[in-house]
């Protein structure tokens, strides 16, 4: 029990009690102690110990005053300081009069300042809790030194501290919704040991920087704000640093500085603020990946030196991007100083990779290196004498050279370089170099000094006329090359921005929600900022709801653009994000080769919510607009999605001699299962402010979205996708019939809308005829694909079922199309909605429209079986909100009911209480989940190995008891066999094993088992017994298995059955009991009575007992 600080004289080596109201102490608390507001301010004279095992605890009000310098608080055991935010704890100055009054007696003749006493120290194995505390002008590397125990801040204030407010040296600190500021460093990172996890706190005002050190095991930083800072945070490059939700403005740099030497594989993706070198080191067999997106700035002094391998990956709708701090055209203004500094070539040194080095540059963007140094004085941002790879890369913005060369070698491909006096320099190693463009070059494109011949044939010189040579190429007008320079032939045309004679008009066809709606000159659909505000997203609604006969309600409802991309820039912190990138990359593309908008190719943007039978001949007039507009007799056409089924209703209502070359995209030729779910639950469709009850409203009178249903032929050439409770016997899928009435006659749907689609499928479109059109079919694979769903007891979706697709359609029906195998092409990968700009499919419908496909992208294939997948399938039934991390990018709920959807290829569902994951993993993928109960209760969980949409096996976490602030936590990837999951409770951390594991299909039981009770004595009557009674219970389950039976007696706990037990006196008892099967489904609990003795002497013998 806790002792009152009237007891330190016994627990204190000394003790001294000063007149006035001050406590002061020192010396070593031996045994458990509270401090109360009674005796503040406690006054802390010389160096306090907190033994192993003895707990200080700190009530609300108390203030502590640190005598002087050799003042401190060493902590072994744990300090638990508990304030209120009306009356917090603080910790501060002896000369620290706005606390507690003027504690020294001096009035004004001293004041508090950095530095006035020594830090608490945390030790080993110690514990501490600082709850609404606010902490002042403490000394050492931080007011507060955590040596290895166990520190959590929470609603606490720090500021004023000599040099920082934490020093984390081992163990951990966790630092929740507080705010650090005033020092020259917020949090001190001082060895490789420590962990640091920060959340929602605001780092203000520190000179060098909120967070700093070269030396960590592990940080996290989330949802936190840094402004008037140095810089956000100085991370060394070494640490595992994972960042998301963070804010960053009005700092020095707004960046995290990432600095030192790599020394195990590491990956930087885009996260929320951007990364600024300064000196990077990679040591020998180590690899540093930029991910997509990625952006590096790089200081005056920033360089890399490559001696392991170093891989830039952008992909062409997601570049990385390596350029000056001074850049303010990508990522912002990073150096903070408005149009004060511009970019300009020298602003930073330069990669150097060493021998033995490996380099990879792909779809990345290099600008405003070059800086002389000792060791390279020829000013070029790459320095190679590794081996360098470079791919559909920009280099730019330069002095000297982007690329000398003294050693190793280069290949470089489909990339341009501009703005240098020359773009490729060498003198020793050797080099390749195709399909480039070189332009705005002063001197050379490539200068060879070396011995060796460099093979640059099929480059763009910046004239057709080819690059000039005094003897090869005399009359080239082109940029000059050297001597050792192979480039014949050349290409007469710019690859970049070429443009092709005679084309054939295109038309771009979207499908569903892929046309901006407006409601006079109000945008309506997409308009993320009424997104944003409206939570319920009432106002689409309000607009956009259609009659029973699948007309607009509001009639001024008009279309606007093609949707080309999404990006929303979020209020107060003025971070913009990219929602979808349907066709501006596609777009982008078509430009660069010679298209140009409203000449050569041209959009239909349609009102989705309407039937198609109308729409089509909206189609057929802007074909004959194109052709006369154009004066060409036919067009091309590239159909996204329901876009496809468009013109397929097109080309069986007008006929075929319109149409040239027609590439499909995503079509879902025979329906798709996920416009099913959406008439029952809504979607997001990946939009995150998105909310999905509304779009199932609109869908619900929408003839579009129900001829997206799957056709009869889906059910007779595969088989339904709905699946009924049904307590007893097998419970097959539902076939067409079935399902249509089941929507109408039990989910109450609009059976005219039912009618519209069975004329659309009428048509046969399924089987059309494609001969005579040059036809093309581009369906996304690979990707985790809702196909099934399978109701529970009450009618809600339980189960969802997976097979290989682009997130949308599945492949079974994306495929389903009577063209020759050869035009036939399947995307790895794939996301539906961005399928038509994704890199390699641009590529393909470009060769496609050029009439010859020769070269297919490593994610692109004629062959089905490029398109088997793999991962693991979460089937969360539980109040809690699920987390889904990986490199550094989140999946899961944010503010404002919102919903992140940062990594690629996952499929993320919630709907209720349910939660539906599918994470792939075959191709090594990594996961980090973190659930977050919401209310006191119980989770269920099965973790499902997915292969080619088959169960392999199920583990099954069955009623584990959770509260509101109880956090799940577990890895996932391929090799992972999930047995265990980590669940914490307040400071408890406790691994539970799963209950039980299931194999196949036997995941898709979702009926209770059913339990009956045997009584075995003898009766008076029904329920009443003469003597005792032998109680047992029999359990049984038609799929899965029986996991247990429970039982309890008179209101008592449950208790496991496990065998037969015996009530041997007289009186009146209920037992309560239920049974639970192996996929977790747990029985309605049922009730007995039994009576033992005549109830009537019994109630006799109650009533003289009364």
């Amino acid at each position: 029990m806790y002792k009152k600080i009237l007891y330190l004289g016994v627990l204190l080596l000394t003790f001294s009690i000063v007149l006035g109201a001050e406590t002061t102490v020192s010396g070593v608390i031996y045994q458990d102690t509270v401090w109360t507001q009674n005796n503040s301010p406690v006054v802390i004279d010389g160096l306090v110990n907190v033994e192993p095992g003895v707990t200080l605890l700190v009530e609300e009000g108390v203030v502590i005053k640190f005598k002087n310098q050799q003042s401190a608080l060493s902590v072994s055991g744990r300090l638990d300081i508990q304030g209120t935010s009306q009356n917090p704890v603080t910790l501060t100055s002896f000369k620290d009069d706005s606390a507690g009054g003027d504690t020294n007696a001096d009035g004004f003749a001293t004041s508090p300042s950095p530095g006035d006493w020594s830090p608490i120290t945390f030790n080993f194995g110690s514990q501490g809790t600082f709850v609404n505390a606010k902490i002042f002008y403490g000394g050492g590397d931080g007011a507060v030194r955590n040596s290895g125990g166990d520190v959590m801040f929470t609603n606490s204030l720090l500021s004023y501290n000599r040099i920082g407010a934490i020093e984390q040296t081992q163990g951990t600190t966790t630092v929740i919704n507080s705010t650090i500021s005033n020092q020259a460093v917020g949090i001190y990172l001082l060895d490789s040991r420590g962990v640091l996890t920060v959340d929602g706190s605001l780092f203000e005002n520190n000179t060098n920087s909120g967070i700093a050190g070269n030396l960590a095991k592990y940080v996290s930083v989330t949802n936190s704000f840094f402004s008037g800072n140095g810089m956000p945070a100085y991370v060394g490059a070494n640490i595992d640093f994972v960042h998301t939700g963070n804010v960053a403005a009005d700092n020095n740099i707004n960046g995290w500085e990432r600095s030192g030497t790599i020394t195990k594989d590491t990956s930087w993706g885009p996260g929320d603020l951007l990364y600024v070198i300064t000196n990077l080191g990679i040591n020998p067999g180590t690899t540093l990946t930029l991910l997509p997106g990625t952006i590096i700035k790089l200081t005056n002094d920033g360089a890399f030196s490559v001696n392991g391998s170093f891989h830039s990956l952008g992909i062409a709708n997601n570049k990385v991007y390596i350029t000056s701090i001074k850049d303010d055209s990508i990522g912002g203004d990073t150096n903070n100083n408005g149009q004060a500094s511009s970019p300009s070539p020298r602003d930073w040194y330069l990669f150097f990779f060493s021998p033995g080095s490996q380099g990879k540059f792909d779809e990345t963007v290099v600008r405003y290196g070059g800086r002389n140094v000792f060791l390279h004085p020829n000013s070029s941002p790459i320095f190679n004498r590794g081996n360098l790879v470079i791919r559909n890369s920009v280099f730019e913005h330069g002095p000297e050279q982007a690329l000398w060369q003294d050693a190793g070698s280069f290949d470089v491909a489909s990339s341009s370089f501009s703005n240098y006096n020359t773009g490729i320099y060498l003198q020793g190693g050797t080099g390749v170099a195709h399909g480039n463009s070189f332009f705005n070059i002063a001197y050379y494109g490539i200068d060879n000094k070396s011995a060796s011949v460099v093979d640059a044939r099929d480059n763009w010189w910046g004239d057709a006329s080819g690059p000039f040579h005094p003897t090869l190429n005399a009359t080239g007008t082109g940029i000059s090359v050297s001597n050792n320079v192979d480039f014949v032939p050349w290409l007469g045309y710019d690859p970049f921005s070429s443009t092709t004679p005679a084309l054939t008009p295109v038309i771009i066809i979207p499908g569903i929600i892929g046309t901006e709606l407006y409601n006079g000159n109000d945008l309506i659909w997409p308009d993320l900022a009424e997104m944003f505000n409206d939570v319920n997203d009432n106002f689409l609604t309000d607009n956009l709801s259609l009659d029973p006969g699948g007309d607009s309600l509001v009639s001024t409802i008009e279309n606007g653009h093609v949707i080309d991309e999404v990006r929303f820039v979020i209020p107060i912190v003025n971070k913009e994000i990219q929602v979808l990138i349907p066709f501006k990359p596609l777009i982008n593309s078509l430009t660069t080769v010679g298209y140009v908008i409203n000449e050569t190719y041209f959009t239909f943007p349609y009102d989705w919510r309407l039937d198609l039978d109308e729409t089509v001949k909206l189609l057929n007039q802007k074909i004959e607009e194109v052709k006369t507009q154009t004066g060409s007799g036919k067009v091309d056409m590239i159909a996204h999605s329901m876009g496809g089924l468009l013109v397929k209703d097109y080309l069986s209502e007008h006929g075929k001699g319109s149409i040239d070359k027609l590439i499909f995209v995503g079509t879902p030729h025979l329906g798709a299962p996920k416009a099913g779910k959406v008439l029952l639950e809504g979607d997001r469709f990946n939009i995150p402010f998105l909310e999905e009850d509304r779009i199932k409203e609109i869908a619900e009178n929408s003839p579009a979205l129900h001829e997206l249903l799957p056709t009869q032929t889906y059910f007779n050439e595969f088989q339904g996708y709905l699946r009924k409770y049904k307590l007893l016997g097998t419970n097959p899928l539902m076939n067409f019939e079935e399902t249509k009435n089941y929507f109408i006659t039990e989910r109450n749907k609009n059976p005219v809308m039912f009618d519209i689609a069975d004329d659309f499928y009428n048509k046969n479109l399924d089987s059309f005829d494609f001969s005579d059109i040059d036809a093309y079919n581009i369906a996304g694979c690979k990707t985790s694909t809702q196909t099934a769903y399978s109701f529970g007891l009450f009618d809600e979706i339980g189960q969802v079922g997976y097979t290989s697709g682009d997130g949308t359609v599945p492949l079974i029906s994306a495929n389903y199309i009577n063209i020759s195998s050869q035009n036939k092409f399947y995307v790895k990968d794939g996301n539906h909605a961005e399928l038509p700009s994704t890199s390699g499919v641009r590529e393909l419908v470009l060769e496609i429209l050029n009439g010859n496909v020769v070269n297919l992208a490593n994610n692109v294939s004629r062959d089905q079986s490029f398109c088997n997948f793999k991962g693991k399938k979460l089937t969360w039934h539980s109040p809690v909100e699920v987390h889904i991390y990986s490199d550094n990018n989140h999946t899961g709920p944010i503010k404002n009911n919102a919903i992140e959807y940062g990594i690629s290829g996952i499929d993320y569902d919630v709907i209720g209480h349910n939660k539906f994951i599918f994470l792939p993993t075959d191709e090594g993928q990594e996961y980090q989940i973190m659930a977050n109960g919401l209310e006191e209760g119980s989770f269920d969980l099965g973790i499902s190995e997915v292969e080619n949409g088959e169960y392999i096996s199920t583990q099954i976490f069955n009623d584990v008891p959770i509260t509101a602030s109880t956090v799940i936590s577990f890895a996932v990837d391929d090799s992972t066999k999930h047995n265990f999951i980590e669940v914490k409770n307040e400071e408890m951390i406790e691994s539970i094993e799963a209950v039980s594991v299931l194999e196949g299909d036997l995941l898709e039981d979702l009926i209770p088992p059913e339990t009956r009770i045997n009584l075995d004595g003898k009766e008076y009557k029904d329920g009443e017994f003469k003597k005792e009674v032998s109680v047992s219970f029999i359990a049984e389950d038609d799929r899965s298995g029986i996991l247990g039976t429970w039982y309890s007696l008179d209101g008592q706990n449950f208790y496991e059955y496990t065998s037969k037990f015996t009530l041997g006196e007289n009186g009146v008892f209920t037992i309560n009991y239920y049974s639970v099967d192996m996929a977790g489904n747990n029985e309605d609990t049922k009730q007995v009575q039994i009576i033992i003795g005549k109830l009537d002497k019994y109630l006799r013998k109650l009533d003289r007992d009364i």
